[in-house]
């Protein structure tokens, strides 16, 4: 179980720089998305070739459909949360796909042999009254408002990537599972990157080589291996100091530093998350 440990918590710090490096590159959320996933896929095809000696092929038609699934909800994930820093602010866009761990434990039993508890139903009442904190008018010309349903279509997107991949990497490798992944996200975002608007500049590209090929690659290989060790619940927990972590980081880079509003709803948020974690038992040392 320490590995699975170590490797979310990894996974947690890496992922933590996504949202304040997207919004340093002038582009279109989806053209973002795109070179992100160009590049991860360049970064962890090398690994596999150069350090890997696992085998990574596809056999079996219900592991492609598998993946494909996995692909088209991190698509998902990865273009709502870049709208929701975009529209609004890193610390908006964190806090509510960090909603994604009461998603989980909440669908996660549908799927495992996990039962729900009275804490969970609990937790899901502070969340909602997280964000309605974090709302102060339901209208889409609000970028607040706009921030928060982006983020929570991408904490939904994150949820059932999650599950998925709980279930794909009992077959296949993480590495298999995240090439595949990155490879169907670059091919879905490539027409958002063909307009020559679109193209980056030689500091864009930098930027967006660090966010795919350093943060974006690790962030994903971390975690998902994570879930061959641990529960997608129990992962959840120890990447749950992530929102902290990106809006540090956001106010050190960009100079955002977030409202006491904004605080107090991710705060309900989070102890939402916890309340409800903490009625799960550690997982066993590996997930079967």
């Amino acid at each position: 179980m320490r590995m699975g440990i170590a490797q979310a918590l990894t996974a947690m710090l890496f992922f933590s720089f996504v949202g304040p490096i997207a919004k340093l590159v002038p582009l279109s959320a989806g053209a973002i998305s795109f070179w992100r996933a160009a590049f991860a896929s360049a970064a962890l095809l090398g690994w596999i070739l150069v350090r890997s000696r696992r085998k990574w092929r596809i056999e079996r038609p219900d592991h492609l459909a598998s993946l494909i699934g996995i692909g088209l909800l991190t698509c998902g994930n990865w273009v709502f949360y870049i709208l929701a820093v975009q529209v609004s602010t890193v610390a908006i866009g964190v806090v509510c796909l960090f909603t994604y761990p009461l998603w989980t434990i909440l669908l996660e039993p549908f799927f495992f042999d996990q039962r729900h508890r009275p804490a969970e139903l609990v937790g899901g009442g502070l969340v909602l009254a997280g964000v309605a904190l974090l709302v102060e008018r339901l209208a889409w010309s609000d970028n607040t408002a706009l921030g928060v349903w982006f983020g929570l279509l991408s904490s939904f997107c994150l949820t059932g990537r999650n599950i998925l991949s709980r279930k794909a990497v009992i077959h296949l490798s993480p590495s298999t599972v995240n090439l595949a992944l990155f490879l169907l996200a670059a091919l879905v975002f490539l027409p958002f990157a063909a307009p020559r608007s679109e193209w980056p500049g030689p500091q864009d590209l930098a930027n967006l080589a660090l966010l795919g090929g350093v943060f974006t690659m690790i962030s994903h290989v971390m975690f998902i291996a994570s879930l061959r060790h641990l529960t997608a619940s129990f992962a959840s927990i120890l990447v749950s100091f992530q929102p902290v972590c990106a809006i540090l980081i956001a106010v050190v880079m960009l100079g955002e530093r977030p409202s006491m509003r904004t605080l107090a709803g991710g705060g309900l948020i989070l102890a939402a998350v916890f309340l409800a974690l903490g009625t799960r038992s550690l997982p066993p040392d590996r997930v079967t």
